[in-house]
């Protein structure tokens, strides 16, 4: 049950000391929590490659197949030349947005299995009883209306353990689930599959298959699922490959979209492809590490970004949350070994066995992301238009912990799905009426109009 901390951490959080000494990455050796002699850039829409890489003598590349139209691509250079090359583009007016290529990583830890033996009422998974983290959230309140049906919610993350194939096994629990096509990143595939677990456990918090006899229940279980995955199999990736994930979301029209993971440095490259998902609709949501000491992470740091922080089943904040006045909103975290059932229990395979499947304890502040991102499907779902109106609804309606638990790191307070949804219900008929309400008025005027011609013609 090894901590699965980052690299260069945005969400998870890699000591300094282990990223500098992590050898050897899929894009090549990593330096001060980045890929020696790389660069990550976003070109404007008339740029040139071949031009620009021939001006700046280095070679360019697409970070994958789905980034030609957004020109989202990295440099190889020599390492000597990184720091001379990175401010000159920096003022180049053909660059968008340029930044080192940082390691990223999860920010969860694997615990133990769990089993189950009878079921029960609505719904009959019967480790719902055991689920305190959905009873803290009051997520039958938020039921009561929907389960996100009509919802799109992108998963940023190591991917999903969703069919079956040569090395990987459909999770038990996920055979209801709805999944669009998502991305692989990593292996530049389009099976985006899990290889570890965390984002499989993610999704089973979101939108596990609920109320048919087995396992566990989630959050949103009528909602959509599309998995990109950016971080292999020891959770570990680039944020060439998140910002490329966030784009492909944001244009595949996702409503969510939620990362568990972060690295402690901010990147131009990555905040413009938050600020296009979320110019596209879509709520971010995102961990916050496992460092309770040290700053919110990124993407989590940027103030388009949901930023969430763990409790325990006391409400209380975790020993490894990231704390402080710059998070935004809590959910449960879970803390293995606290008790028994003290982590997050969902299906997913076992930490780095893809063909090992069971229910497993997890335990970071990726578990408390999917949370949020499983009550924000529910308040999408009822017809709510605009990440800015779904982030108020999120923070208006959580259990407040007070002036002093926001500094602590509670934000906005506990996210509540009933209240949520409840308060989500008269945004939309307000939104509704806000839309109707100029052709109500042109039908007026027609009405009036009409009247005046009859009255003359009389």
């Amino acid at each position: 049950m090894r901590k699965l901390l980052c690299a260069a951490l945005v969400g998870a959080v890699l000591a300094q000391a282990q990223a500098q000494n992590v050898a050897e990455s899929t894009w090549g050796p990593v330096v001060d929590g980045r890929i020696e002699g790389m660069l990550l850039l976003d070109l404007v829409d008339s740029a040139d490659p071949e031009a620009l890489a021939h001006d700046y003598g280095f070679q360019l590349e697409f970070v994958s197949v789905h980034s030609r139209r957004d020109k989202l691509m990295v440099a190889r250079l020599d390492e000597s030349q990184l720091e001379e090359t990175l401010t000159a583009l920096r003022k180049d007016d053909r660059v968008t947005a340029v930044s080192p290529n940082y390691v990223c990583a999860v920010a969860s830890e694997a615990g133990p299995a769990t089993g189950y033996s009878s079921a029960q009422k609505f719904p009959d998974d019967p480790l719902y009883k055991i689920q305190w983290n959905l009873h803290m959230i009051n997520v039958e309140g938020g039921w009561k209306q929907n389960a996100g049906q009509n919802v799109r919610v992108a998963m940023v993350d190591t991917g999903l353990a969703y069919w079956n194939a040569e090395g990987h096994h459909q999770l038990e629990d996920l055979q209801g689930l709805k999944v669009l096509e998502g991305y692989d990143f990593v292996r530049d595939r389009v099976e985006a599959m899990d290889e570890l677990g965390q984002g499989s456990h993610m999704a089973g918090t979101i939108a596990q298959s609920t109320n048919n006899g087995k396992g566990a229940a989630g959050i949103a279980y009528e909602t959509q699922i599309m998995p990109f995955k950016v971080l292999d199999r020891q959770g570990r990736g680039t944020m060439a490959d998140v910002a490329a994930g966030i784009r492909l979301a944001g244009d595949r029209k996702a409503h969510v979209i939620v990362l568990g993971l972060g690295g402690p440095k901010p990147s131009d490259v990555l905040h413009e492809a938050i600020r296009h998902a979320r110019a596209q609709g879509a709520v971010i949501i995102a961990a916050t590490g496992v460092k309770p000491n040290e700053e919110v992470p990124y993407p989590a740091a940027y103030p388009e970004v949901i930023a969430v922080s763990a409790v325990d089943y006391k409400e209380k904040l975790t020993s490894y949350t990231t704390r402080g006045p710059k998070i935004d909103i809590a959910a449960p975290g879970g803390q293995n070994r606290q008790t028994d059932y003290s982590g997050i229990t969902q299906n997913t395979i076992r930490q780095g066995d893809a063909r090992t499947s069971g229910y497993y304890q997890w335990s970071g502040t990726s578990m408390a992301a999917a949370h949020v991102a499983g009550v924000a499907a529910l308040i999408q779902s009822t017809g709510v238009e605009g990440p800015e109106a779904v982030e108020k609804i999120l923070k208006e309606t959580a259990r407040s912990k007070g002036a002093k638990g926001q500094k602590q790191g509670y934000g906005a307070g506990i996210v509540d799905a009933g209240r949520a949804v409840a308060r989500a219900q008269e945004v939309a008929a307000y939104q509704q009426l806000q839309r109707q309400l100029p052709c109500a008025i042109f039908l007026a005027v027609l009405a009036a109009v009409a009247v005046r011609r009859r009255k003359a013609c009389s």
